[in-house]
């Protein structure tokens, strides 16, 4: 909303000549500096100071409009680096001159009207509800119950039902239950007689046909009961469960991608033991003895290349494979044409690269240039070039091209 307002009213005209706003500071919210007041009678533009007070010509009336016309500068900025302004808000709102206790709220629960509830579809069916709570409960926001306004029954088929549930203009659904006298699935809840991080040992309750934890559900997580495997279930939406035949008999549950954690540690904290026993029991030549000559080694022209190729194509796909071949290829123009100046024309695509973040810094209104692809592209094409101009001995395919030589 660019032009947010609050429509306030009151018993009996009263007259008004000061206002304060105050904002939690840990709200994600800018903090409103400028504010029009709206009446029956006119409208007036005030500056608020930074507490957030003011003080204007009294208003003598019974209800008020407050536009928002100016707020502090903000911006809320996403695990991507995008940065986007933050709304204004309002925690508190005080005006002089009017009594700080508001009228009581009835506590006594009535139904209202139908359609007041959430819109409940059981296969393509929709069903209309209506909410049953006193005013005190719903100016508090609290959970209330809802009804179906035609006050019968729902016959779920056997087999899968999809049944979904839309808000309306009063209430948006925090959850659905399904009760019902022949309802048989009965989730009660699972006692574990042993509870671990990684495994649990649960004791189901007798005559129940699932378990459900209080934790997310996880595909890692795996249950069986006695020799026979369970199957696993979501419980409410996001609970981990699994189906079972009834019995009381234990069920043990384990998060199987654990057992090839615990072995792949205990590997590396083998090959590290091996590792510094080949250190520590290496031969130890004596002071003084002639040690061999080291030489020089080099990486193969085209062995380099080719890495350069893999590793384009690791980093970005096929686009990244085609923008190392493609910045061979430019590295091997720059030397056959532009020769030393080659080095300067592939830092020229760095550049261009690091220009994007200078346009688009983390946490820039308009965007991260993180998010961009182009820039990355552009120092792989760079980095591959750079192979090729580096590479001494040139490769064959570039040091004998017709018509003049580039070695020095």
């Amino acid at each position: 909303d660019f032009e947010p307002q609050l429509s306030l009213n009151w018993l009996g005209k009263r007259k008004i000549d000061r206002v304060s706003i105050t904002v939690d500071p840990n709200a994600p919210a800018r903090r409103p500096t400028a504010v029009t007041l709206i009446w029956p009678g006119g409208e007036r533009d005030v500056e608020l100071d930074e507490r957030g007070r003011a003080r204007f010509r009294s208003i003598r009336t019974d209800q008020l409009r407050v536009r928002i016309t100016g707020g502090s500068d903000a911006v809320s900025i996403d695990p991507a680096g995008i940065g986007s302004p933050l709304p204004v808000g309002i925690s508190e709102i005080r005006f002089d001159g009017l009594p700080l206790a508001p009228r009581a709220l009835s506590k006594r629960e009535r139904a209202l009207p139908c359609g007041s509830g959430p819109t409940v579809t059981v296969n393509q069916e929709a069903r209309r509800t209506q909410i049953i709570a006193s005013a005190a409960d719903l100016y508090a926001m609290k959970p209330t119950e809802v009804t179906w306004c035609d006050g019968s029954d729902i016959d779920l088929p056997a087999g899968e039902s999809a049944v979904t549930a839309d808000r309306s203009d009063f209430a948006i659904p925090e959850r659905l239950d399904l009760l019902g006298s022949s309802f048989s699935h009965e989730v009660l809840p699972a006692r574990t007689t042993d509870e671990g991080p990684v495994s649990r040992t649960i004791q189901p309750s007798v005559g129940s046909t699932y378990l459900a934890l209080q934790h997310n559900a996880n595909p890692g997580w795996v249950a069986t009961q006695g020799d026979e495997q369970l199957e696993p279930v979501t419980i409410d939406g996001w609970r981990q469960g699994w189906r079972t035949d009834g019995s009381t008999d234990p069920v043990s549950a384990r998060f199987a991608p654990d057992r090839p954690y615990q072995w792949g540690l205990g590997v590396g904290l083998l090959l590290l033991v091996v590792l510094a026993g080949c250190a520590l029991l290496s031969p130890r030549r004596w002071p003084g003895e002639a040690l061999p000559a080291l030489q020089a080694r080099r990486i193969p022209d085209t062995l380099l290349l080719l890495t350069g190729v893999a590793l384009g194509g690791l980093f970005g796909g096929w686009l990244g494979l085609l923008a190392a071949v493609g910045g061979m290829a430019l590295g091997g123009a720059t030397l056959r044409w532009l020769r030393d100046g080659g080095e300067w024309l592939v830092a020229s695509l760095v550049f261009v690269g690091a220009l994007g973040y200078f346009i688009r810094p983390w946490g820039s209104s308009s965007g991260w240039a993180g998010a961009w692809a182009w820039p990355h592209y552009l120092v792989l094409v760079a980095l591959s070039a750079a192979l090729v101009v580096a590479a001494e001995p040139r490769p064959r395919f570039l040091s004998r091209m017709k018509g003049s030589s580039i070695k020095r």
